[in-house]
């Protein structure tokens, strides 16, 4: 059985190996000439003119980048300035209660103070890195805005607002 397969692996490589020598040469689809172009060469003018089109493209494509990139840089500094600004429950909420749950499950309007104090006193003993002092400002605020028929958490400004708030004054 091992002799036969090896004799069908021979047969099979002789074969190829014979079909490649009947072959005859391999010509390529184009020929060399195929490759040259018909038009004129540019005169120095014209190359220059096409070096200085091509840098003046490369110069705008920079720029662009890094308008891109200082757009992204403000976006970023005013959403961390936006967060910092919200009340401490709504950034101890963001800090500790989103680790685990998204802002969508936690339903303010479910529970007052005490309800949310016994909540967060549960969730500390499934491991929340929350303090006795965060638990109560979370309480506090969560039945704030249950109360105001709020979601836990407000959704950020779009990037024309963000971009259009006031900054921090420069230094």
């Amino acid at each position: 059985m091992v002799l036969r397969s090896h004799c069908v692996a021979r047969w099979a490589i002789g074969g190829l190996l014979v079909a490649l020598a009947c072959s005859g040469a391999v010509h390529a689809e184009l020929a060399g000439d195929d490759y040259q172009t018909r038009a004129a060469p540019l005169t120095d003018a014209e190359r220059r003119q096409r070096e200085r089109q091509l840098r003046a493209e490369q110069e705008r494509q920079a720029a662009a980048e890094r308008a891109a990139a200082e757009r992204r840089r403000r976006l970023q500094e005013a959403l961390a300035a936006w967060r910092a600004a919200r009340p401490p429950g709504a950034q101890l909420v963001e800090q500790r209660c989103t680790r685990c749950h998204t802002a969508d499950v936690i339903q303010p309007a479910s529970r007052g103070t005490v309800g949310w104090l016994w909540t967060v006193a549960r969730m500390r003993l499934h491991g929340a890195d929350i303090d006795v002092a965060q638990a109560l400002t979370v309480a506090r605020y969560l039945a704030e805005r249950g109360a105001a028929n709020r979601p836990a958490l407000d959704a950020p400004p779009d990037e024309a607002t963000l971009l259009s708030m006031p900054g921090p004054p420069p230094q």
